[in-house]
């Protein structure tokens, strides 16, 4: 009975239940029945390519617009107009007549979703391009082109074939020019190929030649003279229109050069004496070598030189005393400036010296002032030493002492170019004081002449001398003693190649040439064969200062990277 009684309840709860869960089933459909459907909108993005040229006076934009995937969109309308001109600028499409252009303008995409503008009656100024889809599709895209900043070139000019040196030994050059096309476009009517030259500063026009087509390889020849002095120059071809407009331009950086051949008399070509006087003539194709410095060796070193006036070189050889020569002596022209070239060196025999009786005479009189001597107590006078006049020049860093004081005679004398002789200033003389401090115990500029002077009785023993100058390799020396010093300084361009030979006489092989010093450019195809660019770029680099228009400084070759060993890293 109680069993009964409780399945009746379940059954009852259970169709409660069920009851319940129809009523809102149902209450949640007809909520369902009474929302609004839901709204799809598709979009997408626009975007502009646009390309400009200049034809003339006019200029020339082509643009197509794309999706975001590239399809064209063709029969797309967009707007142009021009902003930020002087003056009254008019737009029109490619080809169509130019009647009722203005600064704004509508048109429609091709097929291809193409569009061509021409934009004229302005030299400067912005071309703005817009697009609005009407449908609401696709955003809104814009672009804009500065003219004539963003004109891309519809010719290019060149040499052909190009060229690295001008050798001015030959009595002409020839250079050719050739033009071409980069999107097929014709040649213009009446243009032409115009070359310069720009040198020291300036710039002017060395030929002219008519365009006969393009691709056309247009040759121009030239007088060597015309190219004017040996030194780095940049010639200039240009291809302008019959209305003088530049259509293309190229530039390309030489280096004109000349070879000097030296020449001495009839009567010197045969033999030499030592001590005497040996006038040189430095001659080129273009005359008389201007400058330089005429550099005579012996026994594998220097033993004098001179420098070069109006092509001529007057040559003090050292007498037998005062440097040994040997049986021939080798006169070699070094040029003052990238460009001057050295012909083959000159070799000269030396007579060998006669016998010399004074040394006879001399231990006679030495015996005479020995006895003297013996009378007198032996007391015999001191005997000055011999001074020269005009020491010859030597082509390295040095310090010498021309003429020697007492301990508190100071000092004085000039600083020099080794290699010219002339005096350098601005230099700077610093007397640096021994320890681990080198402190500077006194400094001085040398003067306009290179000379100098200070009154400083005495420095204490190791002190050195330094002498700076900004063109000029740092000379540090130990100080002599009191008296007329002469301060020979190298210029940083023969530094720099010097450092370049002990650099791969260091390294040996490959490095090292089997005949004659390494230059850069040998270091730099090495390096290049090895696969050591960090070489390469130390030899170009090494290069442009040594031969480059500007004589280099501390500066420079800090920033160049030549002061530290290239390959310290790669080993």
């Amino acid at each position: 009975m109680w069993c009964h009684e409780r399945n009746q309840r379940r059954l009852v709860a259970d169709l409660a239940s069920a009851a319940a869960l129809t009523v809102t089933l149902l209450a949640g459909s007809s909520a369902a029945a009474q929302l609004p459907p839901p709204t799809l909108k598709v979009s997408g993005k626009a975007s502009f390519s646009v390309e400009a040229r200049s034809t003339g006076a006019t200029f020339q934009v082509r643009a197509t617009l794309s999706d975001e995937v590239g399809r064209p969109l063709p029969n797309a309308e967009l707007r142009l107009r021009v902003i930020d001109a002087a003056n009254a600028p008019a737009l029109h499409r490619c080809g169509a007549p130019r009647s009722g252009s203005a600064a704004e303008l509508l048109i429609a995409t091709d097929k291809l979703g193409r569009v061509c503008v021409d934009a004229s009656g302005f030299e400067h100024g912005v071309l703005e391009l817009s697009f609005q889809d009407p449908r609401g599709y696709l955003d809104r895209a814009a672009a804009s082109v500065r003219l004539p900043e963003d004109v891309k070139p519809v010719f290019e000019v060149g040499f052909d074939p190009p060229l690295a040196t001008l050798s001015l030994d030959e009595p002409a050059q020839e250079l050719g020019l050739v033009a071409r096309s980069l999107d097929g476009s014709t040649a213009p009517v009446g243009a032409e190929l115009v070359l310069s030259m720009s040198a020291e500063g300036t710039e002017r026009v060395l030929g002219r030649v008519a365009l006969d087509g393009l691709a056309e390889i247009h040759r121009l020849t030239f007088v060597s003279r015309s190219f004017e002095r040996p030194g780095p120059a940049r010639l200039l071809g240009r291809l302008m229109s019959r209305t003088g407009e530049e259509l293309a331009r190229t530039t390309l950086p030489v280096l004109r050069t000349a070879t000097v051949e030296l020449q001495v008399a009839p009567g010197a070509a045969s033999a030499v004496t030592p001590g005497g006087t040996l006038p040189v003539r430095a001659t080129s194709a273009l005359g008389p070598a201007p400058v330089g410095v005429v550099e005579v060796r012996s026994l594998g070193r220097s033993v004098a030189a001179a420098r070069v006036t109006s092509g001529v070189a007057s040559i003090n050889l050292p007498s037998p005393g005062v440097a040994p020569l040997g049986r021939a002596l080798t006169l070699e022209y070094v040029g003052a400036g990238p460009g001057w070239l050295s012909g083959p060196p000159l070799e000269l025999n030396v007579l060998p010296a006669g016998p010399s009786y004074g040394r006879y005479a001399l231990w006679i009189l030495a015996a005479a002032f020995a006895a003297l001597a013996v009378v007198l107590g032996w007391r015999r006078p001191p005997r000055a030493l011999p001074v020269a006049e005009e020491p010859p020049l030597r082509p390295r860093a040095s310090v010498e002492v021309l003429e020697s004081f007492g301990a508190e005679g100071g000092y004085q004398g000039f600083v020099r170019d080794a290699h010219e002789g002339f005096g350098i200033s601005p230099a700077v003389v610093s007397f640096i004081g021994p320890g681990e401090n080198r402190p500077v115990l006194f400094q001085t500029r040398s003067g306009t002449e290179g000379t100098f002077r200070v009154e400083a009785s005495s420095f204490p023993a190791g002190t050195q001398v330094e002498v700076t100058a900004p063109f000029h390799a740092t000379l540090v020396a130990e100080l002599p003693g009191p008296g007329v010093l002469q301060l020979s300084l190298i210029s940083r361009r023969r530094a720099l190649l010097e450092r370049l030979v002990r650099w791969a006489e260091r390294r040996g092989k490959p490095w090292t040439r089997a005949a004659g010093e390494p230059t850069p450019a040998h270091i730099a195809a090495v390096a290049t064969q090895e696969a050591e660019p960090q070489v390469e770029r130390w030899a170009r680099g090494l290069e442009h200062l040594a031969f480059g228009p500007v004589p280099p400084d501390a500066a420079s070759e800090q920033s160049a990277g030549v002061t530290d060993d290239p390959k310290v890293r790669l080993d």
